[in-house]
């Protein structure tokens, strides 16, 4: 006999109704409401699932010399949900320092942000994000282990960029000012 047929035999609630009579409606609540509960919300299966990184991005992706460069990040976590995310950098192959990034979204979804300061020119900045949720999980991402990389473009001065402009238009006009072929005079008729 099952627990459910038990408790439905007439001998069960004729003896709980005899004994305890001021609490049979609320025995007879609650195991409806445990017999008719979803499954799934009977007994939340542990969450052993880390975070879900799912998109990195760059603002601006490729910063100038001195120009701060901001980390957006998308991090799923279906259970439990992301408790902290960490951005890991590396400034030319030099000791790694660490930057707490902050939410701007909530949810299951959340996105981070973080900030790398400005950077000289031609440097090389490694990083790695870490998220974890708050059952302890944890993800990092390393591109396998390579770190992921960008490089400060070299700054280049619009004064320089105007004048191999205009220097290369110059040189286009000599060379090309005898090898342009003539109109032949021709005479009107009247």
């Amino acid at each position: 006999m099952t627990p459910i047929d038990l408790f439905f035999s007439w001998e069960l609630r004729f003896y709980l109704k005899m004994r305890y009579r001021a609490l049979l409606p609320i025995l007879v609540l609650i195991s409806m409401l445990v017999i008719f509960m979803p499954v799934h919300a009977r007994a939340p299966d542990p969450d052993h699932e880390p975070p879900i990184i799912n998109y990195i991005r760059l603002i601006p992706e490729n910063p100038d010399a001195n120009e701060d460069v901001t980390f957006r990040i998308t991090i799923t976590d279906d259970c439990s949900g992301v408790a902290v995310a960490t951005l890991r950098y590396s400034v030319d192959d030099g000791p790694w320092q660490s930057i707490m990034m902050t939410r701007t979204t909530g949810g299951f979804t959340t996105v981070w942000e973080g900030t790398v300061p400005g950077q000289e020119s031609g440097t090389t900045v490694r990083y790695l994000i870490t998220a974890t949720d708050y059952q302890g999980n944890q993800v990092v991402a390393d591109n396998a282990g390579e770190y992921y990389n960008y490089t400060v473009v070299p700054e280049f001065s619009t004064w320089v960029l105007l004048l191999v402009t205009l220097s290369a238009l110059t040189l286009a006009v000599f060379l090309f000012k005898g090898r342009i072929p003539s109109l032949p005079n021709v005479t009107p008729v009247n």
